[in-house]
């Protein structure tokens, strides 16, 4: 986990409504955000995140695919997880700046870090045109009401 600048803290009386039950993609400034709906959530523990390809790391041992096709390790276990999990994608012009982490090097695609913003865990991965933020599904809402307002402030 990396150090969060006090800018990526929450906002105060930032709305708990469930906008990404219908939100549609949106366009703030430069930068665009849509919900990903229906994308695939797989949680997996692994001692050797390294033997995964194409694991996001979330934590010591816990690691997200998008895809349950990958080739795991014996010792490693798979869940699916779609319905705990939120995808957001972020694109635009230097967006981890636009989200208050501009001190960190960008992400290729498929690199990933996971931190907090606004309090939320979020599991951030590069990809060819931005980020996708993953967070769990009851925080998803409060981090897009957060992104909306962070993004028109940017």
């Amino acid at each position: 986990m990396c150090d969060v600048p006090a800018e990526t803290a929450p906002a105060a009386g930032l709305s708990r409504s469930r906008p990404l039950d219908s939100e549609a993609p949106r366009e703030i400034g430069a930068w665009q955000i849509a919900p990903r709906p229906g994308q695939s959530v797989w949680l997996a523990h692994s001692h050797d995140p390294l033997a995964i390809a194409g694991a996001l790391y979330r934590g010591p041992g816990e690691l997200l695919l998008l895809s349950g096709e990958a080739e795991l390790p014996a010792a490693a276990s798979l869940h699916e997880m779609s319905a705990a999990f939120t995808c957001i994608d972020l694109n635009g012009p230097a967006p981890l700046e636009a989200i208050g982490l501009a001190g960190l090097e960008p992400l290729a695609p498929g690199d990933s870090l996971t931190t907090r913003l606004a309090d939320i865990r979020v599991t951030i991965s590069g990809t060819s045109d931005g980020l996708l933020l993953i967070a769990e599904t009851p925080d998803a809402d409060l981090l897009w009401n957060w992104l909306l307002e962070r993004l028109a402030a940017a």
